[in-house]
């Protein structure tokens, strides 16, 4: 049997927490007013669920044989959420919850997979797509929404009351916490480009073998160009890629709305122009470059090819204002 969502859940493992909390938050939204959560549902999956959610009254509606002069009813429907801390999501287990769907009750009936994405998922779930189309003609709706998303359609779409409000924003610590938002938007990665400072400044790529260890770099926002002891130059990462040959390349996430096949054929292009035939190359698609002073004022050079710095506390919103609130501070003042 399933259990009630609680304050109190008592679920040792993480995801089953994360549902717990996440269902709940819905759950006083929908004690507070129907209609709040009809809207946020209607964000998650982009379907109009206000005809769905809460009880209608009605006078005066006809029915087969009378006319009562009143009428509550409510419509019928059915939500299943698959949650996942990581994107580690899989057909089976999804088909099978459609699959149990559609033997629910008659109504609408969703399956959201509520997941840590991170990258392009345009392409993720198009068999469950498929399935829903076809083999479901189209009864059931699928959705696929990250902790973000989720989070920021109740925030931006409600004025909620203070009680709630402040509900919300403690779920948000807690899925910052678990590392379920993504921090990197408030990262800086700094590279040594000693070697090849060209590539970046006249380029505006930095490109290194694709491999795992030293050469494999967490999501950020921020590219700093560190060489003789300071970053020089800011800039967004507005992509990165795995070019495998001339005609194969992976996009392993981007910080831009481009479209996927544009950076795929830049990086590909990148890669033939600056390192003609080295295969595997990791290829970093950097946007406008803005100067700065970033210094490192500890003794000796950057131990490691990489360092990252969080830059959240200066509330930058570009390359441009990154590299001004940066310019004359040392690396101890961001430690």
């Amino acid at each position: 049997m399933g259990r009630t969502i609680s304050l109190f859940s008592g679920y040792s493992q993480k995801e089953n927490r994360t549902t717990n909390y996440c269902l709940l938050v819905l759950k006083m939204i929908y004690e507070e007013n129907p209609k709040f959560l009809a809207e946020i549902l209607s964000g998650l999956v982009g379907y109009d669920m206000s005809e769905f959610v809460g009880v209608r009254f009605r006078q005066q509606e006809r029915k087969p044989g009378t006319v009562p002069d009143g009428l509550i009813s409510q419509r019928s429907f059915t939500v299943y959420i698959e949650t996942k801390n990581f994107d580690w999501f899989y057909n089976q287990q999804l088909e099978n919850h459609l699959e149990a769907l559609s033997g629910e009750t008659q109504g609408l009936k969703v399956l959201l997979a509520l997941g840590n994405f991170d990258g392009d998922i345009s392409q993720r779930f198009d068999l469950i797509k498929r399935l829903c189309k076809k083999k479901y003609r189209g009864q059931i709706f699928f959705s696929a929404v990250s902790f973000e998303d989720y989070i920021n359609v109740i925030e931006d779409l409600l004025v909620l009351p203070k009680n709630v409000s402040d509900i919300v924003r403690d779920l948000r610590v807690y899925l910052d916490e678990e590392g379920l938002l993504p921090s990197w938007r408030n990262s800086l990665d700094v590279v040594n480009c000693a070697g090849l400072p060209e590539d970046v400044l006249e380029g505006h790529v930095y490109m290194c073998p694709a491999q795992a260890g030293a050469y494999s770099h967490a999501r950020c926002k921020y590219f700093g160009m560190y060489r003789q002891k300071r970053v020089e130059q800011i800039a967004i990462i507005r992509a990165v890629v795995d070019v495998e040959s001339q005609d194969q390349a992976t996009l392993l996430w981007a910080n831009t709305d481009d479209k996927t096949s544009l950076l795929l054929s830049e990086a590909k292009n990148r890669v033939q122009q600056l390192r003609p035939g080295e295969f595997p190359t990791r290829v970093f698609l950097l946007d406008e470059l803005f100067e700065t002073t970033f210094s490192k004022d500890s003794p000796g050079g950057m131990l490691g090819s990489k360092q990252y710095f969080d830059i959240s506390r200066f509330g930058a919103e570009n390359a441009e204002q990154l590299s001004d609130y940066l310019r004359g501070k040392s690396w101890s003042e961001l430690r």
